[in-house]
C-alpha cells in the first residue's frame, strides 16, 4: 500500500499525529528557518509541538498517565528548590529556567506518546528529507567546520540512524545510497561524536537485536568484516581525506584517523582540560552534593562538561549523581532486555545512541531534548512489554504498570 493510500485510510486523529511528528522529526531543521524570520526557534518550535499535540490528543490521551505529570511537577520543583540547595547556580539556573522547563524536558511527554510503528514509512520518508534539507543547506549556506555544523550533525543523526536500521533490516539499494550520503554529509561536518554513535548503533544493533539465523557464524563473520575495516581505515581515510578536500569540506575526522588520534582525548578541542578542572573542584566539595545544576559553567567559562557522568556528578556529587545515573542506566537496560517488539528495540536504540552516548561527547543533559525523549519512550515501551503466548508463538499485548 501506497503513502497516499495509507494518508486517505487515516482518520483525523491520525493526519494531525502524522503532522505532529513530522514536525518532531524535523524540529532540529526548522530552527534555521525561523532564525531566519526573526522569530526564536525554541519558542517557536515549542509553541508549534503543544498545538499539534492537543490537536491530535485523540490519538494518545490513554498514553499519559498521573505518574507521568507527577514527575514533570517533582522535577519543575526540583527545578526551582536547587537554586536554595545550590546558590552558587542560581542565576544560571533562573536564567534557562523557561528553556529547559518548557523546551527540554516536555520531549519526556513526546516519547510517552511517541507510536512509531504505524507510521515507520513516514518516518523513512522524513529521514530522506531530513538529509537532502542537510545537503542543500551543506551547498547554499554553510563552507567551514562551525558550533552550527556541529549542532546539524548531531541533528541529523537520528535521520541517518533511522535509514541505517532499515537498510540492516532489509537491504535496498535507495536505502543504501541515502545512508551513505547521510553519513557522507555526517563526517564532512567535522564532528567525532556522530561518526562514533553510528560506529555504536551498527554494532550494537547487529550484535545483540538483529535476528541471525546462525548468529555465532554471523558474528565471527562479523567481527572479521570489523578487523579488515581497521587494518584497511588508513586507505579509507587518505581516500575520504582527497574526496573531502576537494569539495571544500572538512576533513578533520579522517586527519585524525590518519594520526591516531580519533579516539585520543587529548584531541578534544580542549574538553579534556574542561574536565580536569571540574575533576579538581570536586575535590575540594565538601558536602558531597555536587554544586548544581549549570555549575560546570561557572569553572570552565561557560562551557559544559561535555560528558554526561562528569556533569552528573558535578551537579550532584559523586554519590547521588551515581544514583541517578544507575537509574536511568537501569531503565535503559530494563527497556532493552524486557521482551518489547525489535522494531520498538531499535527505535530506541536510535536515541539512546542520538542521547546518551552523544553526552559522552558533546553538549549537556540538561538541555539535551533527545534525553528526555528517550527516558519517555523507555518508559512507554515498559508499558507494553507483557508476553502472551498464543498458538505457541510469542505475541506483544499491552499491559499498563
Amino acid at each position: 500500500m501506497s503513502l497516499v493510500q495509507k494518508y486517505r485510510q487515516m482518520g483525523t486523529d491520525g493526519r494531525l499525529y502524522l503532522i505532529f511528528i513530522s514536525f518532531f522529526w524535523l524540529y532540529g531543521f526548522l530552527g534555521a528557518f525561523w532564525r531566519r524570520i526573526g522569530i526564536e526557534p525554541n519558542i517557536a518550535n515549542t509553541i508549534f509541538l503543544f498545538i499539534l499535540a492537543m490537536a491530535c490528543h485523540g490519538k494518545w490521551r490513554h498514553s499519559v498517565r498521573i505518574s507521568d505529570i507527577a514527575f514533570y511537577l517533582l522535577f519543575v520543583c526540583f527545578y526551582f528548590i536547587s537554586t536554595v540547595i545550590y546558590p552558587i547556580s542560581k542565576d544560571l539556573v533562573m536564567k534557562n529556567a523557561f528553556e529547559v522547563l518548557f523546551v527540554v524536558v516536555p520531549f519526556f511527554f513526546v516519547g510517552i506518546i511517541f507510536k512509531d510503528e504505524e507510521y515507520r514509512d513516514w518516518l523513512m520518508l522524513l529521514s530522506r528529507l531530513a538529509i537532502l534539507i542537510n545537503v542543500v543547506f551543506s551547498i547554499l549556506f554553510f563552507s567551514e567546520l562551525d558550533e552550527e555544523a556541529m549542532h546539524r550533525a548531531y541533528v541529523l543523526l537520528p535521520s541517518v540512524l533511522f535509514v541505517l536500521r532499515q537498510l540492516l533490516e532489509r537491504f535496498k539499494l535507495l536505502d543504501l545510497l541515502f545512508f551513505a550520503l547521510g553519513f557522507f554529509m555526517l563526517t564532512s561536518l567535522g564532528t567525532r561524536g556522530p561518526f562514533v554513535c553510528v560506529l555504536f548503533f551498527a554494532i550494537a544493533y547487529l550484535f545483540y537485536f538483529k535476528e541471525w539465523k546462525h548468529k555465532m557464524v554471523v558474528r565471527v563473520v562479523l567481527i572479521i568484516i570489523g578487523i579488515a575495516l581497521i587494518a584497511l581505515s588508513t586507505y579509507i581515510a587518505e581516500f575520504m581525506v582527497q574526496i573531502l578536500g576537494s569539495v571544500g569540506l572538512s576533513t578533520r575526522i579522517f586527519d585524525s584517523m590518519l594520526n591516531d588520534a580519533l579516539l585520543n582525548y587529548e584531541n578534544s578541542n580542549g574538553r579534556d582540560l574542561i574536565q580536569q578542572e571540574l575533576f579538581q573542584q570536586l575535590n575540594n566539595d565538601y558536602r558531597g552534593i555536587g554544586f548544581g545544576l549549570f555549575s560546570d559553567r561557572l569553572v570552565t567559562g561557560g562551557f559544559s562538561a561535555h560528558n554526561i557522568v562528569v556533569e552528573f556528578w558535578f551537579s550532584f556529587g559523586y554519590y547521588l549523581g551515581s544514583v541517578l545515573l544507575g537509574m536511568f542506566l537501569v531503565l535503559f537496560i530494563k527497556f532493552f532486555y524486557k521482551p518489547i517488539y525489535n522494531h520498538t528495540k531499535a527505535f530506541g536504540l536510535i536515541f539512546f545512541a542520538s542521547s546518551f552516548i552523544k553526552l559522552m561527547f558533546s553538549g549537556s543533559f540538561i538541555m539535551e531534548g533527545y534525553f528526555f525523549f528517550i527516558i519517555g519512550y523507555a518508559i512507554n515501551g515498559l508499558r507494553t512489554s507483557k508476553l502472551k503466548k498464543t498458538d505457541n508463538k510469542k505475541e506483544i499485548v499491552a499491559m499498563p504498570i
